[in-house]
C-alpha cells in the first residue's frame, strides 16, 4: 500500500465569534489556492489514487475535495477516525481493509497527523509533524501496522507545489 498524510490547507484563524465550534472553521482563499497547488505535486507523484479519506472537519474536507479533484480520483470518504484525537487503532483496521496495493490519501489534522506518521514509520511516541498543505508519503510492503511503514517521501507545502508547477528540483 502507498499512503500519502496530507495535512488540510491553510484556514482561518480560530475565532469563536465566527466558528462556535472549531469543526466548521473553513479554508482561507488563499489557503484554498495553495493546497491546490500543492495537491497538483501529488498529481505528478502519482497519476492513479484509489481513495481519499478526510475528516469531516469543514477545513479537512473542503483539501479533501480540492485534492480529489486535482486527483481526479472519485472515491472520498469521510472518516470519524481522523477528527484531531480520533481513533488511530480504527484508522490502521480501515486501512488494512484495503485492497493490497492501494493508493490511498489521507487528510487531516496535526498533531495526529505528525503522530500517525511517527507511529507508522517508527514507533509510539515518534512524531514527524506536516506543514500546512504538506504531505508525506508511507509505503507498507505487508501489513499496515505501527512499526511496519517505510517513510518514502515527506515534503514542505512549497515542495509540493514546486514540483506541481513542473519543476523538477524540489529541495
Amino acid at each position: 500500500m502507498r499512503l500519502i498524510l496530507f495535512r488540510h490547507g491553510p484556514a482561518g484563524q480560530r475565532d469563536a465569534s465566527l466558528w462556535a465550534d472549531d469543526s466548521l472553521r473553513p479554508l482561507t482563499a488563499k489557503g484554498a489556492r495553495r493546497t491546490e497547488a500543492a495537491a497538483r505535486g501529488l498529481f505528478r507523484e502519482s497519476r492513479r489514487w484509489d481513495l481519499i479519506l478526510t475528516s469531516p472537519y469543514r477545513r479537512a474536507r473542503e483539501t479533501a475535495d480540492i485534492v480529489a479533484r486535482v486527483l481526479r480520483c472519485g472515491r472520498l470518504e469521510e472518516s470519524s477516525e481522523l477528527v484531531p484525537d480520533g481513533d488511530r487503532a480504527a484508522l490502521v483496521r480501515r486501512l488494512s481493509g484495503e485492497a493490497e496495493g492501494a493508493r490511498i490519501v489521507v487528510v487531516g489534522h496535526e498533531p495526529s497527523l505528525g503522530e500517525i506518521l511517527g507511529e507508522f514509520c517508527a514507533a509510539p511516541g515518534a512524531y514527524l509533524p506536516l506543514r500546512k498543505a504538506g504531505a508525506a508519503c508511507v509505503e507498507f510492503e505487508a501489513e499496515v501496522a505501527p512499526g511496519s511503514g517505510r517513510l518514502r517521501w515527506l515534503l514542505l507545502p512549497r515542495q509540493l507545489r514546486r514540483l506541481g508547477s513542473g519543476k523538477e528540483d524540489v529541495c
